[in-house]
């Protein structure tokens, strides 16, 4: 498992779990709490994380990016299916109805 070390090192802490779910968005800012061995939580605004990952060796910003960018592709798809199925089951519930647009344009006039 691929650890993102790199932020960690940089606030003297061990390596984060990728799929640590300790990484929180409150009113915009970006909180990373990490537990140390003491069970002192350690919190980490926006700016200091852009400072930390700045901090950090190419390959790790490249690979951060990377993975960031994957679980937002990752959440985009969940949200894709969960709307296709809304769809769907309005369908099947007689909520919506097919056609063509020639069909929605009339049915906007009337």
């Amino acid at each position: 498992m691929q650890k993102l070390a790199g932020v960690a090192k940089a606030q003297g802490q061990s390596a984060i779990d990728q799929n640590d779910p300790k990484v929180k968005c409150f009113d915009g800012n970006l909180i990373l709490q990490v537990h140390s061995m003491s069970s002192t939580v350690h919190s980490m605004s926006f700016q200091d994380l852009i400072d930390a990952v700045e901090s950090m060796p190419l390959d790790d910003q490249s690979m951060l990016i990377n993975l960031i960018n994957k679980r937002i592709q990752e959440k985009r798809r969940a949200e894709l299916v969960s709307d296709v199925q809304e769809a769907r089951d309005a369908f099947k519930r007689g909520e919506s109805k097919r056609g063509t647009f020639e069909d929605l344009m009339k049915d906007l006039k009337d």
